[in-house]
């Protein structure tokens, strides 16, 4: 059950990576910032079409999982990615490279992670016997749905200023460190995660 439990902010990280994964051609735009910035905007902006996106290439495993648990993977991204948004601020061009200042808002979701911990300790405590595995997923998916109904616009939220590094290859500018910005962007989202026992 432990490792159901820490397999949910998994799939919250799989999820951004699959977001800043992507690059495209930029030839047309009226300045080199515009470049850069319509670079940070096709990595950064989170729309119905990228949840799906996302949705569609999880693997098996994440598949299986979410199947057990009754949840569905585009509403429980669609969930996650309520109260998200970005603002592009300062941008530095040096030839080829460039940095930008990026800050980011998203819902505070420490809270629902710990709601949800707690659901599931009391669970684990309270059984007498070794339950059907597919009862313990259905009812883990049962108290992610119930904690994830505590998000609403009156959710605090968790603002970070991101340093992003740019590359130009060609017409085209992407991210330098594509990795490094998830990291970065999974620990805006998860806010205070280590609280609410979850780990980094």
């Amino acid at each position: 059950m432990d490792t159901t439990t820490r397999r949910t902010p998994l799939l919250i990280a799989l999820f951004l990576g699959f977001i800043l994964a992507a690059g495209c051609l930029l030839a047309g735009c009226s300045s080199e910032k515009d470049q850069v910035k319509q670079a940070i905007d096709n990595s950064f902006a989170i729309n119905d079409e990228t949840i799906s996106q996302v949705a569609d290439k999880l693997d098996d495993n994440d598949i299986k999982t979410l199947e057990l648990m009754g949840i569905d993977a585009h509403d429980l991204f669609t969930k996650l990615a309520d109260g998200y948004s970005y603002q592009v601020g300062d941008i530095t061009l040096n030839g080829t490279q460039a940095t930008a200042e990026v800050t980011v808002t998203t819902r505070d979701l420490s809270p629902v992670l710990e709601d949800y911990k707690t659901k599931v300790m009391d669970y684990a405590s309270s059984l007498s016997a070794e339950p059907e595995v597919d009862a313990v997923y259905q009812q883990l998916g049962q108290y992610l749905n119930e904690s994830l109904e505590g998000l609403s616009s009156s959710t605090a939220t968790t603002t970070e200023t991101l340093k992003v590094d740019l590359v130009k290859e060609g017409n085209t500018w992407s991210l330098a460190h594509p990795d490094q910005v998830r990291k970065q962007l999974s620990k805006v989202l998860f806010g205070k995660l280590s609280e609410a026992g979850f780990g980094d």
